[in-house]
């Protein structure tokens, strides 16, 4: 079952609303608004780490799910769109945040496709096109994530008002929200919950850097 997107193929099929996980078809939420919040849990505090990977195949899949590993491996394929994962590191900060920029994100929508996302459930795949669509336009997203690359570029010490242009850079700049031990602790709970291993060791063995 392929993901890519493309206007050759009928709605139902450029807009998949199954995937396909060890030779059988899964049927999924590809509702924007239920990635939106998969994402949200993915990145929140509040939730044990071992727990994640359950909301997600919950929220994605709903009753009937497949092996946890593999059907994890097709929603982040369905997230990217067919595009290849690869969780390398990369020092960059992102160019915007669903959450932060949401404001911005909601105004484009309004102000270029007349769509309000509050009242919306459009497809994941959709939701992104005219995302990319509205980053490259002149729109409240497309110029702000303009105005961060130009601030995260713009050497303070050599303009006029150095401090204006330091407070403008805090205010819109963008970090990531898990740090290198977080990471290495969720790879670990994620490659023990997906192959049957033992969660509460893999926590203990980094508690104790092992």
């Amino acid at each position: 079952m392929a993901y890519d997107f493309t206007l050759t193929k009928a709605k139902d099929e450029a807009l998949p609303e199954a995937v396909e996980v060890d030779g059988s078809a899964f049927s999924i939420n590809a509702s924007f608004r239920t990635v939106l919040k998969v994402l949200r849990v993915l990145e929140a505090d509040d939730i044990i780490e071992w727990q994640k990977p359950l909301i997600v195949l919950r929220a994605f899949y709903g009753d009937t799910q497949p092996e946890p590993q593999a059907g994890i491996d097709a929603f982040m394929k369905f997230l990217s769109r067919d595009k290849v994962v690869k969780r390398e590191s990369d020092t960059r900060p992102p160019a915007f945040d669903y959450e932060v920029d949401a404001s911005e994100i909601y105004a484009s929508f309004i102000t270029l496709y007349g769509v309000d996302l509050l009242d919306s459930d459009m497809h994941w795949w959709k939701f992104c096109a005219l995302l990319e669509g509205a980053i490259w336009s002149d729109s409240p997203i497309g110029r702000k994530i303009r105005r961060r690359e130009e601030l995260r570029t713009t050497d303070a010490s050599k303009c006029d008002d150095p401090k204006a242009v330091r407070e403008a850079q805090e205010a819109l700049k963008l970090v990531s929200k898990v740090n290198l031990a977080e990471q290495q602790e969720q790879d670990a709970v994620y490659r023990a919950l997906t192959s049957g291993g033992d969660v509460s060791a893999a926590l203990e063995a980094l508690k104790h850097g092992v």
